[in-house]
Formats: structure tokens, C-alpha cells, sequence
């Protein structure tokens, strides 16, 4: 966590952070911060770009939703490219706390599939009981059929 909070110190500069399509995302995120969240509206017509296109059709709200938690959760201490800063720095943050997370539920899961194949096994499938699973399943498909 350490190391990732080293790697996105430069973003601290002012303004806009630098990168390929940095200034279109803080754009996106202070339209729907100041225009729809401030509205009530979780997705809306942003005129920002061109005739302009649905926020949230192609890249989805988590981001930006974030960005907004933050900016009320400061108070007004925020602006909203801090907010945006925050919640790249901490995106990074994020990912090795996500890898850990699933590399403890893979572990966990390779664990339960051992108990699963080293317990003795359940009573077979025999005809009988396949006959009776049969003739259940076709007496719902007739009842439906009256229905």
C-alpha cells in the first residue's frame, strides 16, 4: 500500500492530473457531481462532449460516486478535483487490499474443495430414484400445460 501511495504522489500537482484521458474523466465526474447528483439523478444527458452522450452508458458510476462520498464526507474541504485525486490515489490503494482478499477466498475455496473430495461419498443415483425425479418433473410439465 505504501509503494502505491509512492507511485501516485506526482498527482498532487495543480490542476488536472496528467494522463491520456485524465481531463475527460474529471470532466465526467464534475458534470454528474455538480449536475445530476446534485439533482437527485443518478444518470443523466452529458453536454459536455460533442451532442453529448449518456453519463454513465459505457463507463459505470462507481468512480464518480466515490468522488461525491468524498467531496460531502470533507465538509466542503474537498474541491472536486481533490476528490478525484483521492479517489485515484486510493483506487491504487485498493488493489493490493482486492488481491489479498481474493487470494485468501482462493485458498479458502481450495481448502473446502479438498474437504469435498476427501469425504466419503453420498448414496448413489439409483433407477429408482431416478424414475420417481422423472415421472415429478414431467407431472409439473403437465400441470403447467393445464394451467
Amino acid at each position: 500500500m505504501v509503494l502505491s501511495v509512492w507511485f501516485t504522489w506526482g498527482i498532487w500537482a495543480t490542476g488536472v492530473p496528467a494522463g491520456d484521458d485524465t481531463a475527460a474523466h474529471y470532466v465526467r465526474t464534475q458534470y454528474a457531481i455538480d449536475n445530476l447528483f446534485a439533482n437527485g439523478l443518478l444518470d443523466g444527458w452529458q453536454s459536455s462532449f460533442g451532442l453529448g452522450y449518456q453519463e454513465f452508458l459505457f463507463v459505470g458510476p462507481g468512480f464518480t460516486v466515490v468522488a461525491a462520498l468524498l467531496k460531502v464526507l470533507s465538509i466542503g474541504g474537498l474541491s472536486t478535483v481533490d476528490a478525484f485525486k483521492l479517489t485515484v490515489v486510493l483506487s491504487f490503494v485498493a488493489l493490493p487490499l482486492a488481491a489479498d482478499a481474493l487470494a485468501v477466498a482462493t485458498v479458502v475455496a481450495a481448502f473446502v474443495g479438498v474437504l469435498v473430495l476427501s469425504s466419503p461419498p453420498q448414496a448413489a443415483a439409483t433407477p429408482a430414484s431416478i424414475s420417481t425425479a422423472g415421472a415429478i418433473i414431467s407431472a409439473e410439465r403437465s400441470f403447467i400445460w393445464t394451467m
